[in-house]
């Protein structure tokens, strides 16, 4: 077979083996996204229901309610929300859906609502564990888009879930100055 026989039909081995490499890669990520039932359904996987807020998580959001309620009636404390549905970016560009993939993966631990259900204040309860691996970026991350949009960033370190009273005022002056009161 002459030379450019051969490099013709080598060529187009190539060709063919690429394209069927590209089908199956099409084929195994569509598998992927469609299997979702199946991996949630696998024989294997244990699933658990588990407690939404632990001891301290429990004590700041029966504190927030409270106090909310005596600032005004209609603000509502809403636990473990998605930044996401908070806030979101203006533009279409890859910086901005870089900038949301970044906030869409952090929960604020109660978040604030009006009486319309738009968002004044996020309170991060700063429990035990919190200082553990990257929270800190995750916490300027969640204060800087926060402070950008107007809501309000209230910390409540650890040691105030076991004192009711000195709770009870950073959370009213926090919340007051977030409602406008």
């Amino acid at each position: 077979m002459p030379l450019t026989h051969r490099a013709l039909l080598l060529g187009a081995l190539a060709l063919v083996a690429a394209v069927i490499l590209l089908v199956a890669l099409v084929r195994r990520r569509r598998g992927r996204r469609v299997d979702q039932l199946g991996a949630v359904m696998h024989r294997d996987v244990v699933w658990q229901s588990r407690r939404v807020l632990n001891v301290g998580e429990t004590a700041v959001y029966e504190s927030a309610c409270a106090v909310a309620a005596a600032i005004d009636p209609s603000l509502r404390i809403w636990p473990q929300v998605s930044l996401g549905e908070v806030v979101r970016t203006e533009g279409r560009s890859e910086a901005d859906r870089e900038a949301f993939r970044w906030i869409n993966s952090k929960r604020a631990d109660f978040l604030v609502v009006d009486g319309e259900g738009w968002p004044l204040a996020v309170i991060e309860y700063q429990g035990s564990g919190h200082d553990l691996g990257n929270a800190a970026e995750r916490d300027a991350v969640k204060r800087t888009v926060l402070s950008r949009v107007g809501i309000h960033y209230i910390e409540v370190p650890a040691p105030l879930a076991r004192k009711p009273r000195r709770l009870d005022a950073l959370l009213d002056e926090a919340l007051r100055r977030a409602a406008g009161a």
